[in-house]
């Protein structure tokens, strides 16, 4: 059975180096949130207000779901932020449970790595 491994964490923290290691020694590919059909859009929907904004992610993690789901048929898949990173930052901001919407994602992490970091030196 292939693994689904995710990375996970504040910006500036090394995750995506680290994601983009692990799968090129793994000989894998990565994934990005938002996929990238989505990228030329992410600028435009960033500006909108956070309900837009989560939307605009929601559908990107759906995407990915299904693409991770069909890469895993036959290669393991390495993924630089997934919906963790989605919920962890819309919640606060919609003041509403949003949960109920990634109940139904197929692909759940066999290990997620989580980056953290000195909030001063992030913000350097």
């Amino acid at each position: 059975m292939n693994k689904f491994l995710f990375f996970e964490g504040l910006d500036r923290t090394g995750k995506s180096t680290n994601a983009q290691k692990i799968a090129e020694m793994l000989k894998v590919r990565l994934f990005h949130s938002p996929p990238e059909l989505l990228m030329p859009f992410r600028k435009r929907f960033d500006d909108l207000d956070h309900e837009t904004n989560f939307f605009y992610y929601l559908v990107g993690n759906h995407i990915l779901d299904a693409q991770i789901g069909e890469y895993l048929q036959k290669q393991h898949a390495v993924c630089d932020r997934f919906y963790f990173s989605t919920m962890a930052y819309h919640a606060p901001l919609l003041k509403r449970d949003i949960l109920h919407y990634f109940e139904n994602m197929n692909n759940k992490p066999d290990r997620i790595y989580y980056f953290t970091g000195d909030i001063d030196v992030l913000m350097d």
